[in-house]
């Protein structure tokens, strides 16, 4: 049971006319849209270039922002860049995906779902490492149900259904303006601003220059005295115990967990494997179902041999009789304080993410914390959720930390279990919030 990820970080550069088409870039969905809401996520993402394609309803806009990486080589000069992936979107399928060489020698993985590009596609490197990206996506994304329409006009796969257009086929006469990229720091307005204020204090003078230098005076004092009354709330706040620091990172507890029992049996003496727990203390407790002519010596026995004395099985008697269990130790890492996403932006981005893959998600309503400063209960300035997410996709894979940023959640328990031919997850922890 092993889990193989590939860093999406190559890009490649596709010449059309006077633009250039970047094929590369990281896509993810964010609940809100506007220029300027999407330009600061683009440079927390420490992009260099973004793209917005709206998505969502007029009564809750979202968009799916694609960044390009801030080390991204320079563009030829005089060349206006854009997204491959967005330039093809009217001219494939709402569902599709394929495989493409470009003129560098690259292999490029194009991804849509729904009418939009996929998280999981925009892929460029060699066949090895598209050829993952690919089953990456087959085994994480649902099929249509009209199913997909598959390109590999190169023929790296083995699909004989797949079809055989040219990418230079599927490329529209003329870049569209929604495909153009956007520089993240534009300083235009800056050096406009720059310029008028030059102007003006050019065309002050006498009298006026001085009554400009005492103003200055006092603005400076009244900077001076809030970078002071700042600085003192920061100091206060810093004193203030982080209920969230110390704990287990969120995606880093759930690798953890999840390579843990990927290393477990599926089955011991016959006993098939029924429910995995990851709890924060450290233990993996697995139940196994005794099934007609399993004992529970027979388990005893079989479990020794496999993990030695150390391993104790536990049994479900006097009464049935037909449940082992025993506990695995699991290794984390206690993690800092990370800074909390402002307001309610994890509560909205968690929530969004459980309706796009139909999860079950359920929040508590939010607990205000306080702490104890010598005989004073303090308020602080966090609150905390409690929630339950449960989905039947590998959590691993749902929350990596390069695709789902887990600010402010810690897990309490992670639970598999098989039901029928298939496996369920259920993630209970916490989120914090800033007030």
């Amino acid at each position: 049971m092993t889990s193989e990820q590939t860093p999406l970080t190559a890009i490649s550069v596709v010449p059309s006319g006077n633009d250039v088409l970047i094929a590369g870039l990281h896509w993810q969905w964010e609940p809100a849209r506007g220029r300027r809401r999407m330009r600061i996520e683009a440079r927390d993402q420490l992009a260099s270039h973004w793209l917005a394609l709206p998505a969502g309803t007029a009564d809750e806009p979202a968009a799916w922002l694609g960044c390009l990486a801030d080390d991204a080589p320079d563009f030829p000069k005089g060349k206006r860049p854009a997204s491959l992936t967005a330039a093809l979107l009217a001219n494939v399928p709402p569902d599709c995906w394929g495989v493409f060489l470009l003129p560098d020698g690259q292999w490029w993985f194009m991804a849509m779902t729904g009418g939009h590009p996929s998280p999981y596609g925009d892929v460029v490197g060699d066949a090895a490492a598209v050829k993952r990206a690919t089953e990456r996506f087959r085994s994480t994304v649902p099929a249509p149900a009209s199913g997909w329409t598959v390109f590999d006009p190169d023929k790296l796969l083995d699909d004989v259904g797949a079809q055989r257009s040219p990418l230079s086929a599927l490329l529209p006469a003329v870049v569209p303006a929604s495909a153009r990229l956007h520089k993240t720091d534009s300083r235009t307005a800056q050096h406009l601003t720059l310029a008028v204020v030059v102007l003006v204090l050019g065309a002050w003078g006498g009298n006026y220059w001085l009554e400009l230098k005492q103003k200055a005076a006092h603005d400076a004092w009244v900077q001076t005295e809030l970078v002071r009354a700042r600085q003192a709330a920061e100091q206060k706040t810093a004193s203030l115990s982080r209920p969230w620091s110390g704990q287990p990172d969120f995606s880093g507890m759930i690798t953890a967990c999840v390579h843990q029992w990927r290393k477990s049996y599926l089955s011991i003496a016959g006993a098939r494997i029924r429910e995995q727990t990851c709890d924060v203390s450290g233990k993996l407790t697995l139940h196994y179902q005794l099934q007609d002519g399993v004992t529970v010596s027979d388990f005893a026995a079989r479990l020794l041999a496999l993990y030695g004395p150390d391993v104790q099985a536990t049994f479900n008697m006097p009464g049935p009789s037909d449940d082992a269990s025993f506990t695995l130790p699991v290794p984390f890492t206690a993690a800092p304080a990370e800074a909390l996403l402002p307001g309610d932006e994890q509560l909205r981005r968690m929530t969004s993410y459980a309706q796009r893959l139909r999860a079950n998600l359920r929040f508590s309503e939010p607990e205000v914390l306080t702490q104890t400063v010598g005989q004073e209960h303090v308020p602080l300035p966090w609150r905390r959720y409690s929630f339950t997410f449960i989905t039947d996709i590998p959590p691993d894979r749902l929350f990596d930390a390069l695709r789902f940023p887990g600010n402010g959640l810690r897990l309490k328990s992670l639970k598999t279990e098989q039901r029928s031919s298939r496996l369920t997850y259920t993630l209970e922890g916490m989120l914090y919030a800033e007030n």
